[in-house]
């Protein structure tokens, strides 16, 4: 009996040990199928997936292997189908905007081109606003604007400023003896000779009619008779001619010298104004330096 219970529990735990073997090893087949058909597939589509959204672009550059007609592989299939629509739609986008691209820089190159157009426009209608058109110069406008700052200037920073205003003598009798054209002629003379005589920080100007002014910075009343002498004498020397004619051309010129008295630009102009005109009617060809000695007057004909 015992013997027979020892063999019965032999072949018990024989038969035991063979069951989990065989069910190990079935074990160990059915997850080699699973992986290999259901796992393995899947795990490529997961890699495929992170792939697309990696890059940015949503979809990748090939096409998954579809090894079986299972729903695994229709899974494989569908995700394949929607890769190839969205690189589709992904290349027709960046064709679209590429050309958006293309047509955006054509437009920036005309906008550029209209802009730098309208910058010379504008350029040369300020320029135009503030010269003269006969003689080059700056006109009236430039020539108030610039005596203005430049007077309050002065007045804040105690820095010398001196005024001088010029008239052509008898220019009257050219233009009625010679034409207007020798009257406009003589002007580009005198601005030419006026544009010679100036300095870089000077602003020289015709201020209408036969009369020009020149706004001398950090001058004295010394230095600007100096700048009027070296003047005088070029016009004295310059060959003034219209069709042949000789024309007698010459310049009565005040000087004014900014003193703390003087409380607005107009003052500083009156003063020029003033000596002028007392040049005039000592006997032309001259200039006079301003002082609150000059008596008044009635300003004289060219």
């Amino acid at each position: 009996t015992n013997a027979l219970e020892n063999a019965l529990s032999a072949l018990y735990w024989r038969v035991f040990v063979e069951q989990i073997v065989f069910g190990a090893i079935l074990g160990l087949i059915v997850y080699f199928f699973t992986a290999s058909g259901i796992v393995s597939p899947i795990h490529k589509l997961t890699m495929a997936m992170e792939e697309a959204v990696n890059k940015g672009d949503s979809f990748i550059a090939r096409d998954l292997e579809v090894k079986s007609r299972d729903e695994i592989g229709r899974l494989v299939s569908v995700f394949n189908t929607l890769n190839k629509s969205l690189a589709s739609y992904h290349h027709r986008l960046h064709s679209k905007i590429d050309f958006a691209n293309q047509e955006l820089q054509a437009k920036n190159v005309q906008l550029e081109k209209r802009t730098q157009e309208l910058e010379r426009a504008l350029d040369m209608l300020g320029t135009m606003a503030t010269t003269d058109w006969l003689t080059e110069l700056p006109n009236r406008r430039k020539f108030d604007e610039t005596l203005s700052r430049m007077f309050h200037q002065s007045q804040r920073f105690s820095e010398e400023i001196t005024l001088v205003l010029f008239d052509v003598d008898h220019f009257k009798l050219i233009n009625d003896s010679h034409g207007h054209g020798a009257g406009d002629q003589v002007l580009r003379d005198i601005g030419t000779l006026l544009r010679l005589h100036v300095r870089k920080s000077d602003l020289p100007a015709r201020l209408g009619g036969d009369e020009f002014g020149a706004i001398l910075y950090h001058t004295n009343t010394e230095q600007a008779e100096n700048f009027v002498r070296k003047l005088l004498d070029g016009v004295r020397e310059y060959a003034f001619e219209y069709d042949a004619f000789r024309l007698n051309v010459g310049l009565s010129v005040g000087i004014a010298q900014f003193d703390a008295s003087m409380k607005a630009p107009q003052a500083l102009y009156y003063a020029a104004d003033h000596a002028l005109y007392q040049s005039k009617k000592d006997g032309r060809g001259r200039y006079t330096v301003f002082s609150k000695e000059i008596p008044p007057q009635e300003k004289m004909a060219s």
